[in-house]
């Protein structure tokens, strides 16, 4: 994969004097290192302010473009003024300034909920959700008429059943290689999501954030602050968000899964099948996640995903969607 050296302070200090001509750094930490980019958080002086730096340390993503694509939907969010979303302040895709492709972006004050919530009663996140609901819904106004994922040597579809099935055989044949794998629950899953995709007949798609998770939404003395991490944002059928926060956290707190769908239907109109397209959505999406935790060796991640993929093809899932007041 070709990976990089880490950004030097020297480096750092180069970058930040392009915006900021006279401005200190007094603090450089390096806070997660994720499958594409390096991300830092930059303190500074004259202005006081806090940056973040994404670097892709990646040769093979910065072939295929990761963080021209966050540039991209980040400064579309802007431009239609989803609130809840960084600014984009610098951008050097040609290595001008450093041997490496970097972003600068404002920075969001804010704990990620899965690192917080545990403080809080679960009324204290009622705020959040419908925050949450707003902004899923301010990415959803941006329509495309192709499922794509904003990076060359992606494929593009037309069709979700296209898009589900062009991935399947890749998806069962690494989770079938665990060997701690449930018996049949992959091929239970390949039928389901095979069978069922064919229902999703939309022609016209919208922006999804992606990664509606616990890590991803910052919370602020109780309130939504914003969400950060871009980099797996695509176009998609609406419920593709929702389902990512169940997965993902709202499985803690079912009350507040039904609000978030309660505040989501007050600001979309939503098919007579909406139920049933979330359910189908989830299994596609707990197969994903299952093919993600065995791909990348994180079993810790296991047993909750092989839950939720068996509450899909069981029933219990959809017994747990109610948005009717």
């Amino acid at each position: 994969m070709n990976h990089i050296d880490q950004p030097t302070l020297l480096q750092i200090k180069k970058i930040i004097g392009l915006v900021f001509p006279k401005a200190q750094v007094t603090g450089f930490n390096r806070t997660s290192l994720g499958n594409v980019n390096w991300v830092y958080i930059i303190k500074l002086k004259n202005p006081v302010k806090k940056l973040v730096l994404k670097v892709v340390y990646r040769k093979d993503r910065e072939e295929q473009g990761i963080l021209a694509k966050e540039v991209e939907v980040i400064s579309l969010l802007n431009e239609k003024k989803v609130k809840g979303v960084p600014k984009v302040i610098e951008f050097d895709c040609g290595k001008k300034t450093a041997p490496w492709v970097y972003m600068l972006e404002s920075f969001l004050e804010g704990c990620p909920i899965i690192e917080c919530h545990e403080n809080y009663q679960e009324k204290d996140l009622e705020s959040m959700i419908k925050s949450v609901a707003r902004l899923i819904s301010g990415f959803q106004k941006i329509k495309y008429r192709k499922i794509t994922e904003f990076e060359k040597q992606r494929p593009e579809f037309k069709t979700f059943p296209d898009y589900a099935r062009f991935y399947l055989d890749k998806y069962c044949r690494v989770c079938d290689s665990y060997g701690k794998m449930p018996k049949t629950l992959i091929g239970r899953a390949r039928k389901f999501v095979d069978k069922e995709s064919t229902k999703i007949t939309n022609r016209e798609f919208v922006l999804n954030h992606s990664d509606v998770s616990s890590h991803n939404i910052l919370l602020k003395n109780k309130k939504f602050s914003g969400i950060v991490d871009f980099e797996a944002t695509q176009t998609m059928v609406p419920e593709f968000d929702l389902v990512t926060f169940y997965h993902e956290f709202l499985w803690r707190y079912p009350r507040l899964w039904i609000l978030l769908l309660r505040e989501y239907v007050k600001l979309n109109r939503v098919p007579a099948n909406f139920p049933e397209r979330l359910n189908i959505i989830m299994g596609y999406r707990s197969l994903r996640y299952l093919y993600i935790a065995v791909k990348n060796q994180i079993y810790q991640y296991l047993p909750g995903d092989i839950k939720r993929m068996e509450e899909v093809l069981n029933g219990e899932f959809i017994k747990t969607i109610n948005y009717r007041v």
